[in-house]
């Protein structure tokens, strides 16, 4: 039971921690697919668009990374981690859903 609450409190951490970067991933993606949609989209801020959003899902993953080694150290045994449904599954959608990107 102690190992659990760890676990979640750690969890509940990191998406507190990350909550503004994914935040800012959806609104520079609304931002870039609104660009793109335009009859005579601006190819240079389109560009800079997805700079900004690729910056972001770089730092995401990073904070993920550290998150997946932090809970191993928890739980050595658990052998579970984004790709096999354990609890990163969905970290595409920015928000612990069941999408993958």
């Amino acid at each position: 039971k102690e190992d659990y609450q760890k676990f979640e409190q750690k969890r509940e951490a990191f998406f507190k921690e990350t909550q503004d970067i994914r935040t800012n991933l959806i609104e520079k993606e609304r931002e870039l697919q609104n660009e793109l949609a335009k009859i005579e989209p601006d190819a240079a801020k389109a560009s800079q668009l997805q700079k900004e959003i690729s910056k972001l899902q770089s730092k995401f993953d990073q904070k993920r990374i550290d998150h997946m080694v932090e809970m191993r150290k928890l739980n050595p045994k658990g052998g579970r981690g984004y790709r096999s449904g354990g609890p990163m599954m969905g970290y595409g959608s920015y928000g612990g859903g069941g999408c993958w990107r």
